[in-house]
């Protein structure tokens, strides 16, 4: 999504229209498990590798 520079607020009211039902959209991640599982997703993938 790319925002114009305006100084026009009817402009760009549309814009961030957007983002606002993207952001509602959403569902929210938390960072953490979002680590964990690329490190487990990573162990998984060297264990199977090792064994060939």
């Amino acid at each position: 999504l790319s925002i114009p520079q305006s100084g026009n607020p009817e402009k760009v009211r549309p814009y961030f229209a957007e983002l606002a039902d993207r952001i509602d959209e959403a569902k929210p991640v938390v960072l953490k498990d979002v680590t964990l599982t690329r490190r487990l997703k990573r162990k998984v993938v060297k264990g199977i590798v090792r064994r060939l």
